[in-house]
């Protein structure tokens, strides 16, 4: 790995370790909570878009190379609605939590919640690096 890419993948590290305790800091619900969410998504969304236009400017792969199956994707965004829903309707939160009512949850705990926080930043990180 190339001594740029190490500074930069450090500097990102650190970037997303602050922005977790920023968001570990904030109450949810709140203006500063929403802040932080929103600076978490324009700078992963902020990433996807260059690593776009790198790959728009780059030249061609072959057709086998560039094919990723959709379908393992589609399977799992599935299997979270229909769970979401299922709990959504079927009654009390106690006893069918959804993602979210389980998050509220750990995350009365401020490590918890930042470590949830940094979770979700190295998730769509790694999704703008496929």
């Amino acid at each position: 790995m190339r001594p740029g890419r190490r500074v930069a993948l450090a500097g990102a590290g650190a970037g997303a370790a602050g922005l977790s305790t920023w968001a570990a800091m904030t109450d949810p619900f709140t203006a500063g909570a929403n802040a932080v969410s929103a600076l978490g998504l324009f700078l992963v969304g902020s990433a996807a878009g260059l690593r776009w236009a790198r790959a728009r400017t780059a030249p061609a792969l072959p057709s086998a190379a560039r094919t990723t199956p959709w379908w393992p994707w589609a399977a799992f965004l599935l299997v979270v609605v229909a769970w979401e829903l299922t709990c959504l309707f079927l009654g009390p939160r106690v006893d069918h939590p959804t993602l979210s009512s389980l998050y509220d949850s750990a995350a009365q705990f401020r490590p918890v919640r930042g470590a949830c926080f940094f979770a979700w930043l190295c998730l769509g990180a790694a999704l703008v690096r496929r």
